[in-house]
């Protein structure tokens, strides 16, 4: 894809802009009635997508000095959404993993965010929504 494809007021700028901030919307919402920073909420969904992950990698991602992230991932163990164990090859590294409960917690979010997505694709023209959910049908089957 080439730097004009993505420019600002594109097809694809102006699709993924309204779909982000649907999601961002319902996300704020989700947030105003629960006890969770963005953070929290950032620091699950990467984990959630990893097989565990050290404090020091999260707190990179995250923009985080270590101590601030060790103390999100303890406020998220605390919580049981989070599980912390010493890594296997360094005893001094801690790695973090969902906990069953994490892991529900995330597809609630998930089953919410799909919700917005196609909320967002109902409104686009039928025949650019049948080639959104086109594209995104073939995410995961290309070898």
């Amino acid at each position: 894809m080439k730097e004009t494809d993505i420019a600002l007021g594109t097809p694809i700028e102006i699709v993924t802009r309204r779909m982000f901030t649907r999601i961002i919307c319902r996300l704020s919402a989700y947030l105003s009635q629960s006890d969770f920073t963005m953070s929290e909420v950032a620091a699950l969904h990467r984990i959630g997508q990893s097989q565990g992950l050290s404090i020091q990698a999260l707190s990179q991602e995250l923009s985080l000095s270590v101590s601030a992230t060790s103390r999100l991932v303890s406020r998220l163990v605390d919580r049981g959404l989070l599980l912390r164990k010493t890594g296997a090859e360094d005893a001094r590294v801690k790695v973090v993993t969902c906990s069953k409960a994490g892991a529900r917690l995330l597809d609630q979010m998930s089953t919410e965010r799909l919700h917005a997505i196609l909320e967002e694709t109902a409104t686009l023209p039928p025949s650019v929504s049948e080639q959104v959910l086109g594209a995104v049908a073939g995410v995961g089957k290309e070898k």
